[in-house]
């Protein structure tokens, strides 16, 4: 693919490459929800509707087996048809780590649930959501001033005080989604995806005028 290429060119490109593998693998044009080239098939282009989506290992158990037909959020055709074209592998790479990070959510709050229990009585608790928020932003306070002062962790001396921090800021995010029920793992994946196709994040639309520099 040409680096060069405007964005809007690239995914047309690549929605061409795509239409062509499935229509000379399949005489059809695969849209599924979970439509991948498949490492399993050798990079097979295949979706929910293919024989060989049954052997393929790409999904965790969420992702392959939802409960119902109500519990499948289906992503919209630009993020279905252009960015399967357009990541091509890294696609599959983004909805296997869509279930890794809700599985680190769900272990992440089940360790963390004494802080969703009265100290008292032991009952369950309504958290503040704001406060949540804040104590996130006290752990990447804190990393920044040890990456500012070239610091060791003072739990963890043997990594940098900056990498155990943000893992701090990790841990509380997970705890606070799984709280609360998010779906963390969907949604970033859709926001990857998304941002994949932006104008805004090319390379052409940062060098301009009032362009994003970082």
């Amino acid at each position: 693919m040409n680096e060069s290429e405007p964005l809007a060119g690239k995914l047309t490109t690549a929605l061409a490459r795509w239409n062509a593998d499935c229509q000379r693998q399949w005489g059809k044009f695969l849209d599924g929800r979970l439509s991948h080239y498949c490492p399993d098939w050798n990079y097979l282009p295949i979706d929910e509707s293919c024989k060989e989506y049954i052997s393929c290992t790409c999904f965790t158990e969420e992702i392959d087996m939802p409960g119902s037909d109500e519990d499948i959020k289906p992503l919209d055709t630009l993020t279905t048809l252009e960015t399967v074209s357009l990541l091509g592998r890294d696609r599959t790479d983004l909805l296997i780590l869509d279930g890794a990070i809700t599985k680190m959510t769900k272990l992440t709050h089940q360790l963390n649930s004494r802080w969703w229990r009265d100290l008292e009585t032991d009952q369950p608790i309504t958290r503040n959501v704001g406060e949540l928020l804040m104590l996130v932003v006290s752990e990447l306070a804190e990393g920044m001033e040890g990456h500012r002062k070239n610091l060791p962790d003072d739990k963890l001396p043997h990594r940098p005080m900056l990498e155990v921090e943000l893992a701090d800021a990790v841990i509380r995010i997970f705890d606070l989604a799984g709280g609360l029920d998010l779906d963390l793992g969907g949604a970033w994946r859709e926001k990857m995806e998304y941002n994949m196709t932006r104008e805004d994040h090319s390379r052409e639309a940062r060098l301009s005028k009032g362009g994003k520099k970082y």
